[in-house]
């Protein structure tokens, strides 16, 4: 008997600070964004800047799909030195000054 099984995939992303320490290892739709990225973007997209749970999801989601096609626009595993990456995806790191590596993976 055959079964339609969808393939679960996990996006990632790892953060290295100079120190070599992880400063966050997790899931990219739970990477804390800088609340008031979300509120500037709530603005831009729902011209609401107090966003209700549905626009703050939307804006979520919307990063997080930039960040994924930034760090990974041909869908593969990469390790990025912070300065390579454009300032509009340095601005989603927010509280991690100090981070040197950003590694973007698939767990399949």
């Amino acid at each position: 008997m055959k079964t339609n099984k969808k393939i679960s995939t996990a996006r990632h992303i790892e953060i290295i600070g100079h120190d070599g320490k992880v400063l966050y290892k997790g899931s990219l739709n739970a990477f804390p964004i800088p609340e008031r990225i979300i509120i500037e973007k709530s603005i831009k997209y729902f011209d609401d800047p107090r966003p209700c749970h549905i626009h703050r999801s939307a804006v979520l989601n919307r990063i997080y799909s930039e960040l994924e096609a930034a760090l990974s626009p041909n869908g593969y595993d990469v390790i990025w030195q912070v300065e390579q990456l454009p300032e509009n995806i340095l601005r989603y790191l927010g509280k991690y000054k100090n981070a040197k590596i950003v590694k973007y993976y698939v767990i399949r």
